[in-house]
């Protein structure tokens, strides 16, 4: 099975791990930006990002879901359908 993952916390990073090591084929990631930490110096990604760049998958970090130009032009044109995931 094919499938895009999306999430941020830390139990969905578990998720994530689970999956690829069931041999379920993630080919993308959505997750949240990168945070400002406690003191705004740094960014910290999300660890489902920190997950997904371990394992070698792709990820994306869109600020906005609902945002029409990632919609129009983010998901459905150029990430989703050529990634041909199972259920979309």
């Amino acid at each position: 099975m094919k499938i895009i993952f999306a999430g941020s916390p830390s139990p969905s990073a578990k998720i994530l791990k689970r999956l690829h090591s069931e041999g379920v084929d993630i080919p993308l990631v959505i997750t949240q930006p990168d945070k400002k930490s406690k003191r705004g110096l740094l960014k910290n990604s999300s660890e489902v990002c920190v997950e997904a760049q371990s394992l070698g998958i792709e990820v994306i970090k869109p600020d906005d879901l609902k945002s029409i130009d990632f919609i129009n032009k983010g998901i459905k044109r150029d990430r989703i359908h050529p990634f041909q995931p199972s259920k979309c």
